[in-house]
């Protein structure tokens, strides 16, 4: 048996070797790198269209008012953010959502639970400007979003032209 002899030094294949070594992984951690960005993109972009999909679900808890006004486009989905920068845990805020309704206000929405053996529950709130800042204030039906509204002056002062009860029989 006749040994292979290379024309080149060892060292100089050895070198050629691991450069072409070490682009290979480059080339395969670069992958990896752009699948795992591609599953990062996809789950945000799951969790935004979850998110909205949670908010129209509670609309129905108003439908005298916001299910009349707000659809699937007038929202944005919001992925969940980790609890801080420090720590990339997922979970301490969920996925939510949020809808301009003019003049600075905003509503909106999350799915909250206490813990995990606790039912999530939706959270509705408006964002109103307040002097600088925003003021977050909970509503929870019709009625309440109605009073709120009166008590910051937000409504048009009109009365409701066409209101139609059920004849009582």
């Amino acid at each position: 048996m006749t040994a292979f002899h290379s024309p080149f030094p060892p060292l100089l294949a050895l070198r050629h070797f691991t450069s072409c070594f070490l682009a290979r992984a480059q080339a395969e951690s670069q992958l990896e790198h752009s699948e795992a960005e591609r599953l990062e993109a996809e789950r945000i972009r799951q969790e935004r269209l979850q998110a909205v999909e949670y908010a129209l679900a509670a609309l129905a808890d108003f439908p005298a008012t916001l299910a009349l006004t707000l659809d699937t486009a007038a929202f944005t989905g919001l992925p969940a953010a980790p609890r801080n920068p420090d720590n990339a845990e997922r979970g301490s805020m969920r996925s939510n959502a949020v809808a301009f309704l003019g003049e600075g206000v905003w509503l909106h929405h999350a799915r909250t639970s206490r813990g995990p053996l606790t039912p999530a529950r939706d959270e509705v709130t408006l964002v109103v400007p307040d002097g600088g800042r925003y003021l977050t204030l909970p509503i929870e039906d019709d009625e309440t979003l109605a009073r709120t509204l009166i008590r910051l002056g937000l409504h048009n002062g009109h009365g409701c032209h066409e209101v139609r009860l059920p004849r009582q029989r």
